[in-house]
């Protein structure tokens, strides 16, 4: 299954993990030479600080993601709970277990040199700011588990030599597929048509045994998968809320938050984005295995998989650019190709270079951080100051109005309610009221030492005229401004008029 490494091989491994911990300092948010990580990371980093402190997934805390992100963002917590090192440390090894098995995947086709070299570009195009963001979310995670399953499939259809299908892979396929579908549901989507073309391939051949077989493992593999959420969820009494947050709240979301008014737009929108790209680098490498005629049940498996991932990423009709974050598995085709044909004619440490310099300027981290670009810093700036504010009073319940949790993780709080933030267009007032309803209704209890407030642009807190006049009268009569920023932003922190 796995080819014994050898002190070469050993070596080589040490220069691609040294590459991805390198890139890593300047490209992920959580970086300690970075520290930026947008609204959703934030977020998630959030909910790992509650669960570490003992709130209840989906119960205490809440959002619309599978318990395996709050799982792995929990874990973050515990190993730094005042910092983000936690993160960062469990990004480092997803990336470098993302590069290493690439490499591996890559050895099958081309020698060393433009295996490893293919493997650093694979890294630094997965890094793109328009897909990976600023990391730490649940499609540059399930990337690693859709790279181990991508070896897998390799080693069977170009190192097993037999048509059976090792039932211990298909266990394997399963407990990938389950981790990325409990981090989000429509992350699976690769390995669905992946099996299909597996069944009818035994079918055709008549390896009917060989197909129970692996139904056997794939149900071992769910079982397995499944169990943490499982498990989890019956110690703490919430797996009614976390299918309602997993499913049933994705399916609200779904329906309701649509880029476009019909496929044709949406279409439109989706292939003149700038995140297009990526598919269509993975469409190219359809054309490269056509090309070189590789396995015809390989390039089937290739390519009905690769549909299968748009169909589902894109049922929404949304067009959220991290989205192709999940694509990167089918660009290592063209990658490879093109590394070789540049790597014939160019130096390899010029090119090392490129892919360096190309992977800096793509992720657009170091330059933001550098010039200050965007809203971020006027809210992490912002955040900083009311900080020492609420240091006086440490005790005091805290809540944050809008999308941006940024600032209970700033001012190292939590909240106290479920619906922590406001969840978007997909969830917004008019379909999904009990979020602005319960903030609100906390806002207006009393309960709160300190209330931030961002309001929108229109000067407006949550953009229901009624509920927003209510708000502010109340504020007006019983708070007080600590803090008031209207650079770049328009966020200010309320001190209860009570408080020392």
């Amino acid at each position: 299954m796995f080819n014994k490494i050898n002190n070469n091989n050993k070596m080589e491994y040490a220069i691609l993990v040294a590459f991805a911990v390198v890139m890593s300092f300047f490209c992920v948010g959580t970086s300690p030479l970075l520290d930026y990580m947008d609204p959703d990371s934030q977020n998630f980093r959030l909910l790992g600080r509650a669960l570490a402190a003992g709130q209840v997934a989906y119960v205490d805390i809440f959002d619309h993601k599978g318990p395996y992100i709050y799982f792995m963002e929990c874990i973050g917590a515990i190993l730094s709970p005042h910092s983000e090192w936690g993160l960062f440390l469990i990004e480092l090894f997803c990336y470098s277990i993302n590069i290493c098995f690439v490499y591996k995947i890559l050895l099958n086709f081309v020698e060393n040199k433009k295996a490893r070299i293919s493997s650093m570009a694979f890294l630094g195009i997965s890094f793109n700011f328009f897909t990976f963001v600023t990391g730490n979310l649940t499609d540059s995670y399930s990337v690693t588990f859709q790279v181990i399953s991508a070896f897998l499939i390799i080693d069977y259809y170009f190192n097993y030599n037999k048509i059976e299908h090792p039932p211990i892979y298909m266990f394997i396929h399963a407990i990938m597929a389950c981790c990325c579908g409990l981090m989000r549901p429509v992350n699976a989507g690769m390995w669905i048509p992946f099996g299909i073309v597996l069944a009818i391939r035994l079918f055709i051949y008549g390896k009917v045994k060989n197909f129970f077989c692996n139904l056997i493992g794939l149900l071992l593999g769910i079982v397995v998968g499944f169990a943490p959420a499982v498990i989890y969820g019956v110690r703490h009494s919430c797996i009614s809320d976390m299918w309602y947050g997993t499913v049933i709240a994705n399916m609200q979301y779904t329906a309701n938050a649509s880029d476009a008014r019909g496929v044709a737009i949406f279409l439109k929108n989706f292939i003149f984005a700038p995140e297009f790209f990526i598919v269509i680098l993975a469409v190219g490498s359809c054309a490269v295995l056509f090309k070189e005629k590789y396995n015809r049940w390989f390039i089937a498996t290739f390519c009905t998989m690769l549909v299968g991932s748009l169909i589902f990423m894109n049922v929404s009709l949304r067009n959220d650019g991290q989205y192709n974050q999940l694509y990167m598995i089918f660009t290592i085709p063209i990658i490879a190709f093109c590394c070789g044909i540049v790597l014939d004619k160019i130096n390899e440490r010029i090119v090392i270079a490129c892919i360096v310099c190309f992977t800096l300027i793509a992720n657009m981290q170091l330059i933001k951080q550098i010039t200050k670009f965007g809203v971020f810093h006027y809210h992490y700036d912002a955040a900083c100051a009311m900080k020492e504010i609420m240091q006086k009073n440490p005790d005091e319940k805290v809540l944050v109005t809008g999308t941006q949790s940024l600032y209970y993780n700033v001012t190292d709080t939590l909240p106290h309610i479920r619906y922590f933030i406001i969840y978007g267009q997909g969830l917004h007032y008019e379909v999904f009221p009990d979020a602005t309803l319960m903030q609100a209704n906390s806002i207006m209890s009393g309960e709160n030492g300190y209330i931030i407030v961002n309001y929108l642009n229109d000067g407006s807190i949550y953009g229901v005229q009624e509920i927003d006049t209510e708000i502010k009268n109340y504020l007006e009569e019983y708070y007080t401004e600590a803090y008031k920023t209207s650079e770049g932003i328009n966020t200010v922190l309320y001190a209860a008029k009570d408080l020392k």
